[in-house]
């Protein structure tokens, strides 16, 4: 998947109702709200969720948060050199970084769904008071992304 559609969908499911579950990756749905979790959310995207999905579909394993920044490239604690696409991570949890320090994630914190949130040294001003999160890492999922 090349970057700019792996942006555009997540934004897209952004704005869709969704509801943090772990173990879920929008592929299922309760009341009309897609069920996700955060390495869910990005496998969700890369499988085809949530229009026609598949599991494991485009070569991309079933794996979590702690092994996506593992596989990444460029791995750095710098995120003012974060790209849009490159993926953020913390233990055990991970999101989409989108430019000008936000990130799309799938969280059960706030109001517990896919968010957007802002990147704590990112080196962007929060303009848009988004609730804000320390991430540990950021990276380049180049193996299944092209950048």
């Amino acid at each position: 998947m090349k970057v700019n559609d792996f942006v555009e969908k997540a934004k897209k499911i952004e704005k869709m109702k969704t509801k943090y579950k772990l173990g879920t990756y929008m592929n299922k749905v309760d009341d009309d709200v897609y069920l996700t979790d955060g390495a869910g959310f990005i496998k969700g995207i890369l499988w085809g969720y949530p229009e026609a999905g598949r599991y494991g579909e485009n070569h991309v394993p079933d794996i979590n948060a702690n092994t996506m920044i593992s596989q990444c490239l460029e791995v750095t604690t710098n995120f003012t050199k974060a790209q849009s696409g490159w993926l953020v991570w913390m233990e055990g949890h991970i999101g989409v970084y989108i430019g000008n320090g936000i990130v799309i994630e799938a969280t059960h914190a706030w109001k517990g769904g896919v968010l957007r949130t802002f990147c704590k040294g990112s080196g962007f001003e929060n303009i848009g008071k988004l609730n804000e999160r320390q991430w540990t890492k950021c990276g380049m999922f180049d193996k299944y992304i092209e950048y």
